[in-house]
């Protein structure tokens, strides 16, 4: 599992221009926990982002590197239906706010049934 928070740029994008603090993102992954045994058809996989600004943001689910789903609406999320798949797999969540900043969180699951 790795979190890493990158700063794109030190324009703030909030309504504050006064505002000095570069935007930043924060993702993290509350569920399901890393390390996770799964014995399910679907998953729900639930993130929380927290951001410095006033600006919209967006949240790109990816499955061992394939974006799979972006969701723009907090409180993020995403119903993963992995049907008969069995397996390790490795969940990414980015949060983005466009051009000025953006997180990663990873999680890696198994899925049995």
């Amino acid at each position: 599992m790795f979190l890493l928070p990158i700063i794109l740029c030190n324009t703030n994008c909030g309504s504050d221009p006064s505002a000095s603090d570069p935007p930043f993102v924060h993702v993290k992954i509350t569920q399901p926990k890393n390390g996770d045994t799964l014995q399910t058809n679907l998953v729900r996989i639930m993130t929380d982002l927290e951001k410095n600004c006033g600006c919209s943001a967006r949240v790109e689910y990816s499955i061992d590197g394939v974006l799979t789903l972006t969701d723009f609406t907090p409180a993020y999320s995403f119903d993963w239906y992995v049907q008969d798949s069995t397996g390790t797999y490795t969940i990414t969540a980015r949060g983005v706010v466009e051009g000025k900043a953006e997180g990663l969180d990873s999680v890696i699951v198994t899925i049995t049934h």
